[in-house]
């Protein structure tokens, strides 16, 4: 197999071949952080907050509950806010964190222990962080090369440097920079679209009549696309352009084929040799996409899969190399008049893709921009494509994706309810063009809702079918579902769904994270069961197999214990980790024994986020297993929904519990200390506050 470089030079019609310089690119400018807004915030909690214009800003935010005028304003100071909080993040873990630096096993490698799972997952293979002995001023980058859930393998970027003054017995402290270059290229679109039409109507589109028919499309690349009415009509309109020139958007609630309707369009674009570049929110998204496309044998020469030359080659899939660019071996950006001459199909990351924002000269090369998992992508970091459309001549932006599920991911504390909705979920809340009609059927000329499900069984499907898609999904798993349906552990047999009630306690360790022992044995159990017996004489294996919790210190210990037992392959993360994925049979530990009260309103913490709630059980294809403490999930609408849903179907095993409307005053005070805190994990464990456990058994 040739090397993309040694491919374009046979392929070059210079000879001989010459390395074409590197293009010309617009600066970005640092959009450092306000002084001002830096000292109010840092001053906050001493209420010493000078600057009136800060001070209102902060509290304005807070109370407002979407952005209807000064959007550009808003969304520059959203984004300053953000880089303070991820700042502080940063700086805090890096105070806590003294650490030994082991040697590993291979040459200038080193082992260095850190429970990753808790406070430092932000950390990527192939990113760099300084080291330095205590009492000195030298530091000494190390580069990450393999990242385990409780050690990370690094190598010295100056092996003879850091090797001169190396002693495995001292102590060193760790310093993370954070680099604030999504922000800044955020920063950047948002200024290029400050005098659009649309950044002056905050994005708010009224109802209209389509300018463009449909596409009819006869040949298709995947059969079962032109089988399903809604996959057909989103393609169809999708390359007919029928929404142009606003968004065309594709509601893909759980397992509804959005990633395959989507990879169908672009082939049908590309046979149409019109040009596309898909932006993703994160690589694996972009990786996935490419892939498909490969399959669907689209040429892998027209295809351009950018990323940015810091990736580590070791950490790039195999399989999608081929649609890259190695310049003697590193990676590299292809040159803009190659794009030209032979890529129809650009597929990046959202901020990878602002390097065409800076290529001020390439340009009406686009003629589609899609934007996949729109939902998990900030307004900002949207407007990034939206931008780049705006250079090319009669761009169709599509964003796909669902904003039922889990949103982007933002840290800062003030605001977080406007940065953290994406672009998607604000057209179809906003924008009446989006809505559904007097009908009560969306206009198919401007978004498609996806509805046959070919994830879940059709009772795992039914309870976020009624909470959050209107009842409108179609089971159409079919038969493959179906093999727990007889399992000996389920109280109903035909309905794979156990809700497991425990009053077990939830422990809270030094670094704030939470486990739970009595849920951690269960989830043993369960998973003893599925693999020694199987599935109605299917043999289960450890990739069937996914736990989700929400904390990381519960993972931590479910991990460790399945290391013990040789139990391999299993999947074991948070929610935000099993996003856009499945998995045969799904075992959720909520771990929670306590509530919160805030303002007089009690609370289950972040279980009672309703979207964390959908993505939670629809992971499941064949079988699903909840195990919760029954009292305190009663708080929660959408658990105590669920519970009901197990009560209904007798699918219920573990403790006994009862469903209440209301809770009395002692029983809500008594749930809000139901927990134990470990001051070290060498400590004893402490019970603080009276607990439920006993008298809820009664």
């Amino acid at each position: 197999m040739f090397t993309s470089s040694e491919r374009r030079r046979r392929n070059s019609s210079q000879w001989p071949y010459e390395k074409l310089p590197r293009d010309e690119l617009l600066p970005i400018s640092t959009y450092n952080l306000p002084k001002e807004l830096k000292q109010v915030l840092k001053n906050n909690s001493n209420k010493k907050n000078n600057d009136q214009f800060w001070t209102s800003f902060l509290k304005k935010i807070s109370n407002l509950p979407d952005v209807e005028t000064d959007y550009y304003e808003t969304f520059k100071n959203l984004l300053y806010l953000e880089e303070f909080y991820n700042n502080e993040t940063l700086e805090s873990t890096s105070k806590a964190k003294t650490i030994r630096i082991l040697f590993n096993e291979k040459q200038n490698n080193f082992k260095i222990m850190l429970n990753i799972e808790d406070d430092l997952c932000f950390l990527k293979k192939g990113s760099t962080f300084d080291v330095y002995k205590e009492g000195s001023i030298v530091k000494h980058p190390l580069k990450i090369t393999e990242i385990h859930f409780d050690r990370i393998i690094v190598e010295a970027v100056y092996p003879v440097s850091f090797e001169k003054q190396y002693n495995s017995q001292e102590f060193y402290n760790i310093e993370l920079e954070y680099s604030n270059w999504p922000n800044r290229v955020c920063h950047f679109a948002l200024e290029l679209l400050i005098d659009s039409i649309s950044l002056d109507s905050c994005f708010i589109y009224e109802k209209r009549f389509s300018l463009k028919p449909e596409v009819e499309i006869t040949n298709w690349f995947n059969k079962n696309i032109e089988k399903n009415e809604q996959q057909k009509q989103a393609v169809q309109r999708m390359v007919g352009r029928t929404s142009y020139p606003e968004p065309y958007l594709v509601f893909g609630p759980p397992g509804t084929g959005k990633t395959a309707t989507i990879v169908e369009a672009i082939c049908q674009i590309n046979r149409r040799r019109d040009n596309v570049l898909i932006c993703t929110p994160s690589n694996a998204a972009a990786d996935e996409v490419t892939r498909r496309l490969l399959q669907n044998k689209i040429d892998d020469n027209e295809i351009y899969r950018m990323t940015s030359r810091s990736v580590d080659r070791r950490n790039i899939p195999e399989d999608i190399e081929i649609c890259m660019n190695f310049e003697d071996g590193e990676l590299d950006y292809y040159h803009s008049s190659e794009i030209y001459r032979s890529k129809k199909i650009v597929i990046a990351t959202l901020v990878t893709s602002a390097r065409f924002l800076r290529l001020h000269s390439f340009s009406r090369y686009f003629n589609y921009i899609f934007i996949d998992e729109a939902g998990q992508a900030t307004q900002p970091e949207t407007l990034i494509p939206i931008a780049i459309s705006k250079n090319h001549s009669k761009c169709q932006i599509i964003m796909s994706g669902d904003p039922k599920q889990l949103g982007p991911v933002v840290m800062t504390k003030y605001g977080d309810h406007l940065l953290g909705k994406s672009m998607l979920e604000r057209l179809m809340e906003k924008s009446e063009l989006y809505k559904k009609g007097y009908n009560n059927k969306y206009d198919p000329n401007f978004l498609t809702k996806l509805v046959k499900n070919y994830r879940s069984h059709e009772a795992i499907l039914k309870l976020p079918n009624f909470l959050f898609y209107e009842n409108e999904l179609i089971a159409c798993a079919g038969n493959n579902v179906k093999i727990a349906e007889n399992w000996t552990l389920l109280p109903r047999k035909k309905f794979p769904i156990i809700f497991h009630a425990v009053y077990g306690y939830e422990e809270i360790n030094e670094l704030h994270s939470v486990a739970n022992e009595a849920e951690v044995k269960i989830v043993i159990k369960y998973i003893e069961k599925l693999i020694h017996d199987g599935l109605d004489g299917i043999k289960i294996e450890g990739k069937n197999i996914g736990v989700v919790t929400p904390f990381r210190w519960q993972k931590r210990k479910i991990n460790e214990i399945l290391n013990e037992k040789n139990f391999t392959d299993i999947s074991v993360g948070t929610v935000e980790n099993f996003q856009g994925q499945e998995k045969e049979i799904i075992i959720v530990s909520l771990v929670r024994s306590a509530i919160f009260v805030h303002e007089g309103r009690y609370h289950v913490g972040f279980l009672s986020n309703e979207k964390r709630f959908n993505v939670t059980i629809t992971r499941a294809k064949s079988l699903l297993i909840v195990i919760g403490h029954p009292k305190v999930l009663q708080i929660d609408n959408c658990w105590k929904k669920f519970m009901m849903y197990c009560k209904e179907n007798e699918a219920c095993r573990g403790d006994n519990f009862h469903l209440n409307d209301v809770f009395s005053a002692i029983e809500l005070k008594s749930l809000v200390n139901n927990r134990i805190e470990i001051v070290a994990e060498d400590e004893d464990k402490k019970r603080r506050g009276f607990t439920l456990g006993d008298f809820l058994r009664k």
